[in-house]
């Protein structure tokens, strides 16, 4: 790879409850600069890796019919997790199911669950049966 360096890498992980004053990081990461060679990770990957990797395949989202169904969260979260695993997805299934479990709230749950799912109305599905029922011959035609 062209634009490589002999330089070591740091990548600091911080978690959350971590103050930084920035302004004070920044100075001493100018003020070190000769001697470490320190740079933000927003300009050493751009500009000596090329760039960051672009996460480009979109999430697929199966249609999941929860409105009109009994409105529990315990109900939609069963729905939504059969949706996935119908869709071959089991993997997503089961993490969203425990972060439906780890929720805090009724409306953080649902949030989770559109994450995973179109949520769509029991209503669409049997209005698509009713005109795509081809056997009965009372599906409309326009």
């Amino acid at each position: 790879m062209s634009g490589q360096t002999n330089l070591t890498c740091l990548l600091f992980k911080f978690s959350d409850d971590v103050k930084l004053h920035m302004g004070k990081l920044a100075m001493w990461r100018l003020k070190t600069h000769g001697a470490f060679a320190g740079t933000w990770l927003s300009d050493y990957v751009p500009n000596t890796l090329g760039g960051f990797i672009k996460n480009t395949a979109e999430k697929v989202k199966p249609d999941c019919p929860l409105i009109g169904q009994d409105g529990s969260t315990f109900n939609f979260m069963g729905i939504a997790a059969k949706t996935l695993n119908d869709n071959n997805m089991t993997e997503e299934a089961m993490e969203m199911t425990s972060r439906v479990m780890g929720s805090g709230s009724y409306g953080e749950a649902l949030n989770i669950i559109g994450e995973y799912v179109n949520i769509t109305s029991v209503d669409d599905d049997e209005a698509e049966d009713f005109f795509n029922d081809e056997d009965e011959g009372q599906g409309m035609s326009l």
